[in-house]
């Protein structure tokens, strides 16, 4: 008899994390041989799928993770990202905003790692593979990234669910998957900011440090204070990006029914920048260039307007966190999409009121990591938002590389 195991003795096939969001989910991932880490863009959206439904899909065309869908053995399903998106005047969509990230969090982590495994052709091991009446999936190592609000009180519920996957009961695009995890990380948002600092400061007494780690997401906000290594004070409030946006689309006559969470965040995000993003939601609403013009402009400055609010919300709030002790802060790391829009505020914020060093997305080095590993010169609004899930990706590979090094 053969003292194979092939659930312990298959080989890692892909090294990952996930930072589930509400206007994108952002991820990270390797494979072999060379695990060069790559970049996937995720939209939120998610919807139900009738099986009358399902025999009619067909993205053949398409990338894996924009024709996303699965199959319970119920033989109803769920659609994923731009799928869900696009066909939402056909399917019943449940992207609430006021759902909580870990909510259907297992069956986005399924679907995009699932999504992977068929762009990158990992093999069948992946999938349809049985010995006996086991069945055996990929082995991964993934870490998935929840706010500090969700954290401590659903982390384990996550993992409950995330656990299932390994049984292989859920069809991808009309193929059964199942996952094992050679790895499996629940951490909280902000972990992969302060791991980052932590990996460049090895050599300088980093316990010993009064520091700040701000985190600022589009629906949530995380402030950490560390006192010699000791977390003394946390809030994670949701006052993300987000209420930039709902202010902007409560004041104007931009319609946020049926479009994308993500293309509307982008463009009041951009705003001036790229005022054709805002025309574009504005084109079907009126005929002439006058009209066109006017609405356009009176958005802009409802954009202008409702930042002004915003980071005066997020002033008052920071006071409230860091109290007494901004006076002795030594170091500040600060990321997240929402802190490029607001790079000025918050240094002038910092350096007025304590003796701080404010460091932005990791410092240089890893900005330019992130630039070279993504193809994202100068974009560093997006850089800002991939700045922890890099952190948390970065430091499980190394585990990883290293392990394989200790068994070869």
């Amino acid at each position: 008899m053969s003292d194979y195991d092939p659930y312990n003795s298959d080989p890692l096939a892909l090294v990952i994390c996930i930072d589930l969001g509400k206007s994108t989910n952002k991820v990270t991932y390797s494979v072999k041989p060379k695990w060069s880490k790559k970049l996937l863009l995720v939209e939120p959206e998610v919807a139900t799928l009738a099986p009358e439904r399902i025999s009619s899909l067909s993205g053949a065309n398409c990338r894996p993770i924009d024709d996303a869908w699965c199959e319970f053995e119920d033989g109803s399903g769920m659609a994923f990202g731009l799928l869900a998106t696009k066909k939402s005047h056909q399917l019943q969509s449940v992207n609430a905003k006021k759902e909580l990230k870990f909510e259907k969090g297992a069956l986005r982590v399924f679907a995009i790692i699932s999504a992977i495994a068929q762009e990158e052709k990992l093999g069948r091991r992946f999938f349809e593979h049985q010995t006996g009446n086991e069945f055996i999936g990929v082995k991964v190592a993934l870490s998935v990234l929840l706010p500090l609000s969700e954290y401590y009180s659903h982390r384990d519920a996550l993992r409950a669910e995330l656990e299932k996957l390994k049984e292989g009961t859920l069809k991808f695009r009309g193929t059964k998957y199942g996952i094992r995890f050679d790895t499996l990380d629940i951490k909280p948002e902000a972990a992969g900011l302060l791991m980052i600092r932590q990996a460049e400061s090895s050599k300088a007494p980093f316990r010993q440090k009064n520091l700040l780690c701000l985190l600022m997401g589009h629906y949530n906000i995380t402030g950490i204070l560390y006192q010699r290594g000791q977390i003394v004070r946390k809030d994670c409030p949701s006052l993300g990006f987000h209420q930039v946006v709902d202010s902007v689309v409560n004041s104007t006559c931009l319609d946020s029914t049926n479009v994308s969470e993500a293309r509307l965040s982008e463009a009041i995000y951009l705003g001036a920048a790229k005022p054709k993003l805002i025309r574009g939601f504005l084109i079907k609403m009126f005929t002439d260039e006058a009209s066109l013009d006017l609405e356009q402009s009176k958005i802009l400055k409802a954009i202008e307007q409702a930042k002004k609010e915003y980071w005066s919300k997020i002033r008052h709030w920071l006071i409230g966190l860091v109290e007494e002790d901004l006076g002795i802060l030594e170091e500040v790391l600060i990321s997240g999409g929402a802190s490029e829009l607001f790079s000025t505020e918050l240094k002038e914020f910092f350096t007025g009121n304590s003796e701080a060093t404010v460091v932005f997305n990791g410092g240089r080095r890893t900005k330019s990591a992130i630039q070279k590993s993504f193809a994202l010169k100068g974009n560093t609004g997006q850089i800002a938002r991939l700045v922890d899930c890099f952190g948390i990706h970065q430091a499980l590979l190394e585990k990883v590389v290293k392990s394989e090094e200790v068994a070869n």
